[in-house]
């Protein structure tokens, strides 16, 4: 099976809305984006489009291309002004020998030329953990410095330290860090940010997450640092049907003394485990009013009987989750890869942890959102997608 990511449809609800609190009334719609995808199931193009004057209206497109180890090499983005689309970014991509990412060049058109904007340089260790990031941005024909990250790993690669400095009076300054803490199967149940202040580490936020015997997160509970103590903030609650799919996630909000309503966030999937609709209420005046809604849209290419024979074969669970996935396979896996929408990968095997029946792959330090996982397995290449939560 090859899937195809065709469109994301967002549908902005209007303040208000319907007194049935029925999604559908009174919408409108707000942004969409097209997604096209090659024989190797990669990114290949993006469009970006607006409703205006009861149309939609195309503004933004983007193109990818990749090298030979199907990483990708370049992105290149352009407006539509007037009637003819014009170059606006080129971002180009660079790896080292293991495919991680070890640079992204980003230049912006002007007077029909690409000119430096910014730079961002990163470096593994030996276990292919991204240990700094420098970020430099173009001034007056050279390059300066902007921020530096600096990453810590404990002995099971889990990320435990991050830190944050920014270049001031010719020197880097401390500006904000972060620490996590990991249970036995590497789910986070931490994590702590701090702000320099005053030449001291002043808390910020703390956030616990507490699981099910599945691994599923059941809980999301964040504090603010206020008048030297922590007071409850936000707290969100996960619930789960049958195939461990994320349906709801209940958002509440402390209000000095107890936790009131704050938001629901509803998900909906196909027959084939694809998210196609996000529901968002919020809480007012007692009662719940529609937020907004997301839909997607999906292009299966193949035939039926081929998509439910990969799905049987290699199914990701949990999904949507916290960005430890373990795959339940019926088959042996010689290769796998994970990549974001735009065909960066964000993680590669690594030796030995394909020989488990059923893996676990984490990948808890990306960022939130859609990912695609590719197993390569007796001369065939299976397809997954995954959310990042």
């Amino acid at each position: 099976m090859k899937t195809g990511f065709l469109a994301i449809l967002f549908c902005l609800s209007l303040a208000g809305l319907s007194q049935n609190n029925h999604p559908g009334t009174n919408e409108v719609f707000s942004q969409m984006f097209a997604h096209s995808r090659g024989d190797n199931d990669l990114l290949i193009a993006r469009r970006e489009f607006y409703w205006e004057n009861n149309q939609w209206t195309s503004r933004d497109s983007t193109e990818f291309y990749y090298n030979e180890e199907f990483l990708l090499s370049q992105s290149i983005s352009k407006r539509l002004i007037g009637y003819s689309w014009t170059n606006h970014r080129r971002k180009i991509y660079s790896y080292d020998i293991h495919f991680n990412q070890i640079m992204v060049l980003i230049q912006d058109w002007e007077n029909d030329e690409w000119v430096n904007a910014y730079k961002d340089t990163c470096v593994f260790d030996s276990n292919n953990n991204k240990i700094s990031e420098l970020h430099l941005f173009w001034q007056d024909s050279v390059w300066k410095n902007g921020g530096l990250m600096q990453y810590d790993y404990d002995n099971n690669h889990n990320l435990i330290h991050r830190i944050q400095y920014s270049w001031w009076d010719s020197a880097w300054k401390n500006f904000v860090q972060y620490f996590y803490e990991f249970n036995s199967n590497h789910d986070k149940t931490y994590d702590l940010s701090q702000f320099w202040e005053d030449s001291i580490w002043v808390n910020l936020n703390q956030t616990i997450y507490e699981y099910d015997s599945n691994y599923l997160r059941t809980l999301l509970l964040q504090k603010r640092w206020i008048q030297e103590d922590w007071e409850n903030h936000i707290r969100w609650l996960y619930e789960y049907d049958s195939n461990n799919l994320a349906v709801l996630y209940r958002g509440e909000e402390w209000d000095g003394n107890s936790w009131i309503n704050y938001y629901l966030d509803a998900h909906t999937y196909d027959e084939h485990a694809n998210l196609i609709e996000e529901f968002i209420e919020k809480w007012e005046n007692n009662a719940w009013i529609n937020d907004y809604r997301v839909l997607f849209y999906y292009e299966i290419i193949g035939d039926v009987e081929e998509t439910e024979m990969q799905v049987s074969k290699y199914y990701v669970f949990p999904n949507p989750g916290s960005g430890k996935f373990t795959i339940n396979n019926s088959g042996k896996i010689e290769q796998l890869e994970i990549f974001n929408v735009n065909g960066v990968p964000v993680y590669k095997n690594h030796s030995g942890i394909l020989k488990d029946a059923n893996p676990t792959i984490d990948i808890s330090h990306v960022d939130k959102g859609i990912y695609f996982i590719r197993i390569f397995c007796d001369e065939e290449i299976f397809l997954q997608k995954v959310l990042i939560y």
